[in-house]
């Protein structure tokens, strides 16, 4: 198992707030205690808006994921990866593996 985590803040404001740091160690917690896997990837997109995907880390995700490096997708909320249900859809279709929310 090996899991890809995503992150984000939309605003530059937010990166300096407490809320990246919280998202990535709810995600880490998440995947050692209830899926008991220490072996993940972090991909951070600080400042970048969900209306679209347009995000290099995001995209440097999907990639990977599309090669299979991963077996799940874990993100704090939903609305970290997209706030465009369209956008959302494809990337849904375009994987196979699992989408967890934590939230």
């Amino acid at each position: 198992m090996k899991i890809a985590m995503y992150t984000r803040v939309s605003t530059h404001h937010q990166i300096d707030k407490d809320s990246l740091p919280l998202q990535k160690q709810d995600l880490i917690n998440y995947a050692k205690f209830a899926l008991n896997c220490e072996d993940y990837e972090i991909f951070e997109d600080a400042g970048f808006s969900a209306k679209n995907t347009d995000r290099p880390e995001y995209q440097k995700m999907m990639n990977k994921i599309r090669k299979n490096e991963f077996t799940h997708l874990l993100v704090w909320k939903i609305d970290r990866i997209s706030r465009n249900l369209l956008d959302f859809c494809d990337m849904y279709a375009s994987i196979a593996i699992p989408i967890t929310s934590i939230e």
